[in-house]
């Protein structure tokens, strides 16, 4: 049974295939989230399809977990394909998230191949496909401005994820020895990769819309920042109910996620159940004699915006 709500949308966007972390049948190559030139990507490299799953739950996974102190916190990425107001149109959110996808396809691609899972890899054609199935829409765009931001924030991805590919390396010498060493680039590390990437999304450049970005102008002014459009909508219309920190000066402060409105302390109690065994004392020694049990309450304490 294919996915029906995606009818309901106008059209496949850039981070449409990242929708696939909810898609739970086996031939993901159907996905309706993906354009025809990426289904046929897909089919053309079986061996890189479980590559897309694992990129797609961990783009948002840890698009969740590092924006978690940030008044958008990762709104409606969970939702896609569905494509809401956050990042619908060219803004810091969608950069982030069309980043973040890229880098962490790179990474799942990189893992699979380094495990063996997927059987030979070429590290050309490992990363052909991670380019073209993530550009693919951007280069189709007509709005020249859009295309050039969407395929910046990509490469901004991909470059992070190869600048944060673990170092391994193997010993060689006798006895166990160290003498000498081989060392070798292994797979990215997707936090550290979600990490940076927050914080480029803190200081990502805006540019209008009409702009085709001059080439020496992305090499030496943006090179290394994610680039917007569009002004992001007010994240303070969208914390109610999110749960905040009275006691925090960060981020995740009420204060600074609950936009003045204040917050709802609740007191949570959750019943467990606790047993202990009952003993006598026969002739100096301890036997066993039945268990004891009673209800006990795990008290604690959360806070959320109004």
């Amino acid at each position: 049974m294919k996915i029906t709500f995606f009818s309901l949308f106008a059209s496949i966007t850039g981070l449409s295939w990242l929708g696939l972390h909810r898609y739970n049948h086996e031939d993901i190559c159907e996905f309706e989230g993906l354009t025809r030139p990426q289904k046929r990507l897909c089919q053309k490299y079986p061996k890189f399809q479980p590559a897309l799953k694992a990129a797609s739950l961990s783009t948002i996974n840890l698009c969740k977990s590092s924006m978690k102190g940030h008044l958008w916190g990762c709104k409606g990425a969970d939702k896609l394909p569905a494509i809401g107001p956050e990042l619908s149109e060219a803004t810091s959110e969608s950069a982030f998230v069309h980043a973040l996808g890229a880098g962490q396809l790179l990474a799942a691609l990189k893992t699979i191949c380094r495990t063996g899972a997927s059987g030979s890899c070429d590290e050309d054609e490992l990363r052909m496909f991670a380019i073209q199935f993530t550009d693919v829409l951007a280069m189709s765009r007509r709005a020249k401005g859009q295309k050039t931001v969407e395929l910046h924030n990509n490469d901004v991805g991909r470059s992070t994820a190869d600048r944060h590919s673990r170092l391994v390396c193997k010993c060689h010498g006798q006895s166990g020895s160290c003498t000498q060493k081989t060392c070798w680039r292994g797979s990215p590390d997707p936090e550290k990769v979600a990490t940076e990437l927050s914080t480029k999304y803190e200081s990502a450049a805006k540019v209008r819309a009409q702009d085709e970005l001059p080439a020496i102008f992305r090499q030496y002014v943006v090179r290394d920042r994610l680039l917007y459009i569009k002004n992001s909508i007010n994240h303070c219309e969208i914390t109610k109910g999110r749960e905040c920190n009275p006691y925090s000066s960060e981020k995740s402060s009420c204060e600074r996620l609950c936009c003045g409105r204040g917050f709802i302390t609740r007191l949570h109690k959750e019943p467990r159940r606790e047993c202990k065994m009952q003993t006598i004392e026969v002739d100096g020694s301890l036997w066993p004699a039945g268990i004891t049990c009673k209800t006990v309450y795990d008290s604690s304490i959360s806070h959320s915006c109004r």
